[in-house]
């Protein structure tokens, strides 16, 4: 069955790759056509081969005695059959008639010139070959015809012109005429019986095929699916893969620096207060009473130590379980970028900016903290403005400075732009990167609304 198929339509069913029933339909009949193209060769070179023997035997004149108009009739009939088995370049079709046409008009001389069972059950073959290698109206056309030769045989056979004619002696047929018909009325219902049931046996195997194309398109789609999703699979754990990577640098690049700040900040300030303890101990010692100085001195070498320690405990958790946390922590963030770097930073807040949950809040600032730091470190900017917009669906972040902008071809995304996009994907944002109007760069991330409430707990 399944090689019968695959002869049937000429192709394997994954190479269909329309989803369309009326495309599909199309490339069934487009191969069924292809198929009978070859058939029709098959059966035109297999015809004149078997029937050579015959007209061997009637040119040795050992053959069924006929007369000459009937021997010509059958030597013409032949002759046509070879000639559609050596033009090939001709339309499948047009053979197919010519050859169907020629063994009807054999089969009204054969069965009046030598009447017998084979002439009788022709008609009923070749609705059959017909229906099979031309199609449904080809089948349909030569059961007309069957009909018309199997009716009317009984009173062809009775004409007189005919008789003398295409037989060698006019004897009449062995069957009386009443019997003849009665054969030619039950071979007409058998005809139509048959070709009904080929019909629909027909009609089956073209829905089949359709089906079976359909079914193979969609599984193909699913794979192509199921493929791409893999290969999105395979990126995105690639891209964790690396960004953990990162967030493991950052995070000892977080430490060196906190270890830095610690040492530079509050040992220095704690060191400087022990110093200043010792001093005055020894003046202690040598019986001097302390001065106001020296206690103030202590004093405020204490509170810059105190100041520095909140300084670096601010950084490592720079926002508040507050809604209005984000706003207060961006504003430190400007002032002390500004400080620290010398550049002009600026913070500017819009609308409702209220972000109830701490985490989505963390993911907003890390991002402006990275793009303030890549301002600084890489555009050589000497403006840098921090806007946050609350409006009634969205939050929108944008850092805008005037360095030296984006180049014109634009070189891989550096890992720090990896983590801003990332961090945007986790809030179901949209994360840009852009030139600023005015020269510069220009990074953008607009987040709904919908995703910044925290989850429920069940």
């Amino acid at each position: 069955m399944a090689k019968f198929k695959s002869e049937m339509t000429g192709i394997a069913p994954w190479e269909c790759i329309s989803g369309d029933a009326k495309a599909l339909e199309l490339q069934v009949k487009a191969a069924l056509t292809n198929w009978r193209r070859k058939a029709i060769d098959f059966f035109m070179a297999s015809s004149a081969l078997v029937y050579l023997p015959v007209i061997i035997l009637v040119a040795c004149g050992f053959g069924p005695p006929l007369s000459l108009t009937s021997q010509f009739v059958v030597y013409a009939t032949y002759s046509v059959l070879v000639l559609t088995v050596v033009l090939k370049n001709l339309d499948h079709r047009i053979r197919l008639y010519t050859v169907l046409s020629m063994a009807y008009l054999a089969d009204i001389v054969g069965v009046v010139a030598y009447p017998g069972p084979f002439m009788r059950v022709l008609p009923v073959a070749l609705p059959i070959i017909g229906l099979v290698l031309g199609g449904v109206r080809c089948g349909r056309l030569t059961t007309l015809l069957s009909i018309l030769v199997i009716l009317l045989t009984p009173f062809i056979t009775t004409l007189p012109v005919l008789t003398s004619t295409l037989r060698i002696n006019a004897v009449p047929p062995v069957e009386p005429v009443g019997l003849m018909l009665a054969q030619g009325v039950g071979l007409t219902a058998m005809l139509l019986l048959l070709m009904v049931l080929l019909e629909q046996f027909y009609g089956f195997l073209v829905k089949a095929l359709i089906d079976q194309q359909q079914s193979a398109n969609d599984i193909k789609r699913k794979v192509l699916k199921l493929t791409e999703a893999q290969d999105t699979l395979s990126k995105e754990i690639d891209e964790r893969r690396k960004l953990e990577w990162e967030v493991t640098r950052i995070a000892d690049e977080e430490k060196r620096r906190l270890g830095l700040e610690i040492h530079d900040g509050v040992c220095q300030q704690i060191t400087g207060a022990l110093l200043r303890s010792e001093a005055l101990a020894r003046r202690l010692d040598r019986g001097q009473p302390p001065t106001v100085e020296d206690v103030t001195a202590l004093s405020v070498l204490l509170e810059e130590a105190i100041d520095e320690a909140h300084v670096v405990a601010k950084g490592l958790c720079p926002l508040e379980s507050n809604p209005n946390a984000i706003a207060a922590s961006l504003r430190t963030l400007t002032r002390r970028t500004q400080r620290i770097s010398g550049v002009s930073c600026r913070f500017i807040t819009t609308g409702d900016t209220k972000i109830p949950d701490p985490v989505i809040a963390q993911h907003l600032f890390r991002i402006a903290q990275e793009a303030v730091s890549n301002a600084v470190r890489h555009a050589h900017a000497t403006r840098i403005n921090v806007e946050l917009l609350g409006t009634e669906g969205v939050i929108n972040l944008q850092v805008e400075d005037d360095g030296d902008g984006l180049p014109a071809v634009l070189p891989p995304a550096g890992m720090g732009m990896h983590t801003m996009a990332c961090r945007a994907r986790l809030l179901e944002g949209e994360f840009t990167v852009t030139n600023a109007p005015g020269g510069g760069t220009c990074v953008r991330c607009k987040v709904p609304r919908t995703s910044l409430s925290p989850p429920v707990e069940e």
